[in-house]
């Protein structure tokens, strides 16, 4: 048997306190950290503002781009865009609109695996054999039928005699009868088992 030292609990640390102190630093890192994209937006702006009218920006990496100098201000003009929807993607609002986008996907794929296994449950069941049984309504009118032992006529159970043969059955008289059937069984040859 393996004994473990125990930590007192005063001085042991609590998840949950870590877990929120690790949250709290986070988004005081986030907040000090984040870029103000408005500020890099207007920036943008003043940039293009100063480009000639009759410049145009040439897309980032192509061969035109390739081809001006480090110093052309229409190579620094073409960073940008791409800068600013790297921005844009990365703040919160759009890191939880991609994150519900993705649960709802999630939810959706468990939804359709659920439906398809109820589809495969009810494709698994004799359907033909349910149909044939009977209905809750037809087995209460069962119920309230008896059959007589000595006529086999269909009578309420209510009834206290069997209007076709006046049997009452009775326990005694359902006893009298099981022991006539089978001494009529004993006498017609057939051993009892």
């Amino acid at each position: 048997m393996i004994i473990r030292p125990t930590i007192p609990t005063s001085t042991r640390p609590r998840h949950d306190s870590v877990h929120a102190w690790l949250l709290t630093r986070a988004r005081a890192w986030r907040a000090e950290n984040a870029a103000d994209i408005t500020a890099v937006h207007a920036w943008h702006k003043r940039i293009l503002h100063d480009l000639p009218p009759s410049a145009g920006v040439p897309r980032l990496g192509s061969p035109s781009w390739v081809a001006l100098l480090d110093t052309d201000p229409l190579k620094l003009a073409a960073t940008i865009p791409p800068a600013m929807a790297y921005l844009t993607e990365n703040t919160p609002a759009a890191i939880t609109a991609r994150l519900r986008c993705e649960l709802a996907a999630i939810d959706h794929a468990v939804i359709e695996r659920i439906r398809t296994a109820s589809w495969d449950l009810a494709g698994a069941q004799d359907w033909r054999r349910a149909a044939n049984s009977l209905s809750h309504a037809e087995l209460v009118r069962r119920r309230l039928v008896t059959i007589c032992g000595s006529c086999a006529n269909r009578y309420a159970w209510t009834a206290p005699r069997c209007p076709g043969c006046g049997w009452a059955g009775a326990p005694e008289e359902i006893a009298a009868a099981a022991t006539r059937s089978w001494a009529n069984t004993l006498h017609s040859g057939q051993s009892a088992a």
